[in-house]
């Protein structure tokens, strides 16, 4: 049964992806000047695959919540996994001040693409409370996402991400959101460079945010159902950079931000330092968790 319904999410996931491409194509697609010296263009040729692929562009900043904040944020069916626990009690958090480009199904061409802005807090280390089967954990979970663009957050809310729909804007080095209807500031953010680009693998510092990305994105999809989604980044395509961040946040209910203003240096300076990074990545359709081996197989070669 699970199975079926995650067909279902699949079905609807794919097709919106599909439709989403081609009205986009059709009403163009200026991207914001957001990093545009880092922006690129995604040109490979269709491939006989049901993934979806892009190129993420964003500046992370790393937080921390306590085990009670995350009781309060994780879905029905979901922990955080105690064999990750952390010793001070605090679970860290990546908060992530993206642009998505380039977004597509694998299988259309180059020029059928959306993109938009994204903001995402997301918290590793989670496990399903009380599989009956199949693949547990440790999955990902988005926690809070504000999106610029329609398509993005239905196929978003389909397999069970909490976005919201919201104003984006952007400089070359801010990043401010508001609430849709009323205009109310909810973020602020301004970022500087602090350092030379450098590769993925180039620092100690940036492990935290290797591990993360490494973990397949669990959720629980709109018709209930546990789906698992493995996402694979380009890790020797990955480019990196410090930068310090200035974040003033108006609003609570933003895991890891609480309302006030947050200061982050760069990721060489210090191991909880934001930096921006750019890599293309590939995300095969979500499949019901229970339907996985339970060793995982499918989330160890995401992680390659």
């Amino acid at each position: 049964m699970d199975e079926i319904v995650a067909a279902l999410h699949r079905f609807g996931f794919r097709t919106a992806a599909l439709i989403g491409g081609a009205l986009t194509w059709l009403e163009g697609n200026t991207p914001p000047p957001y990093w545009r010296d880092w922006q690129q263009s995604d040109d490979a040729a269709p491939q006989l695959s049901s993934d979806l692929r892009g190129i993420y562009l964003l500046t992370m900043t790393p937080s921390s919540i306590t085990a009670e904040e995350a009781r309060k944020i994780l879905p029905l069916g979901m922990e955080m996994d105690p064999a990750k626990a952390p010793p001070d009690g605090k679970h860290p958090v990546m908060i992530a001040f993206g642009f998505q480009q380039h977004v597509r199904a694998a299988i259309a061409p180059p020029s059928v693409y959306f993109s938009y802005l994204e903001f995402v807090v997301f918290l590793p280390n989670v496990r399903l409370s009380k599989p009956r089967r199949g693949f547990r954990g440790p999955f990902t979970m988005m926690c809070k996402l504000y999106l610029n663009r329609l398509l993005p957050t239905i196929l978003g809310r389909i397999i069970g991400y909490p976005k919201v729909l919201s104003r984006v804007e952007t400089t070359e080095t801010s990043y401010k959101i508001h609430s849709l209807f009323r205009g109310v500031p909810i973020l602020s953010a301004e970022f500087k460079l602090a350092g030379d680009p450098m590769k993925l693998a180039a620092s100690s510092n940036l492990r935290q945010f290797e591990n993360a990305f490494s973990q397949p994105v669990g959720s629980r999809g709109m018709f209930g159902t546990m789906l698992c989604a493995f996402f694979q980044y380009q890790a020797d395509q990955a480019q990196v950079q410090p930068v310090e961040a200035q974040v003033e946040v108006f609003v609570d209910g933003v895991p890891g931000l609480p309302k006030g203003r947050h200061n982050w240096r760069g990721v060489t300076a210090d191991p909880a330092g934001a930096c921006r990074m750019r890599f293309p990545w590939t995300m095969a359709v979500p499949r019901a968790c229970s339907s996985e081996p339970a060793s995982g197989p499918r989330a160890k070669a995401a992680t390659k």
